[in-house]
């Protein structure tokens, strides 16, 4: 469910719910994601998986009322500082595609 939120945008008018994930592959036909794999593992729709999420997901915001009411740690580190200290750490931030999630042309 919480993939498929992320999904439902088209590519070039997301709404802001885009999901940025690590550890975990996806591809995407349509807004329908398939072919996941955590860790290079089929997803097992069974499991309990923890993934580390925003404050503001985790209340619910940009429609992930998925997050809502479960057990949640709280680091006290709001997402502001610890992009500042990750600049401050590394001076440089470089990118790449690294086929994470591949979109599919309909």
């Amino acid at each position: 469910q919480i993939l498929t939120r992320s999904v439902q945008g088209d590519r070039l008018d997301e709404d802001g719910g885009f999901l940025h994930v690590s550890g975990l592959k996806l591809r995407v036909k349509g807004h329908m994601p398939y072919d996941i794999t955590v860790a290079d593992k089929p997803l097992d729709l069974r499991r309990v998986y923890k993934t580390v999420i925003t404050d503001f997901m985790a209340e619910g915001g940009d429609g992930y009322h998925y997050f809502k009411g479960k057990t949640t740690y709280r680091t006290g580190s709001p997402l502001r500082e610890l992009i500042v200290d990750t600049f401050r750490l590394r001076h440089e931030i470089t990118s790449s595609l690294d086929g994470r999630i591949i979109r599919e042309s309909e």
